[in-house]
């Protein structure tokens, strides 16, 4: 019979430690979040930062091949927030160059032809006419 009540007391010992440590799951979790709202968060996030990938890649598709290379390997936002710093300072645009002075001579004159000239006549020409 000895043997019968300590087998007990050494269940209730066991029941009564499972409780304790029930007790301190439950206290422990108060500060957690169930998974079920753990996973469902994780999903929405990882939906955002696709979208933001295909937008980004989309950014980045509108980008000229010949500057393709330029164009830096960043996360997806900080790629976004690049090309439209970039683009907005028309870095990208394909605008024909234009002579600095609009393509006009200032004195209207045409060139001379110069090809017949001896070198010694084309010296004389980079002289010009002497002042008296």
């Amino acid at each position: 019979m000895d043997q019968n009540q300590d087998q007990t007391q050494d269940q209730n010992q066991n029941d009564q430690n499972r409780s304790a440590s029930d007790k301190g799951d439950s206290s422990r979790d108060k500060g957690m979040i169930p998974k079920s709202r753990f996973d469902e968060v994780n999903t929405k996030r990882k939906e955002a930062e696709a979208e933001l990938a295909s937008v980004a890649e989309g950014l980045k598709a509108e980008v000229p091949e010949e500057y393709l290379d330029l164009v830096p390997d960043l996360p997806p936002a900080a790629l976004i927030k690049w090309l439209r710093v970039v683009s907005q300072k028309g870095f990208f645009s394909k605008a024909p160059l234009e002579a600095p002075d609009g393509g006009k001579r200032p004195n209207q004159k045409s060139p001379q032809n110069l090809d017949g000239l001896s070198p010694l006549g084309k010296m004389a020409l980079g002289y010009g006419p002497t002042k008296k």
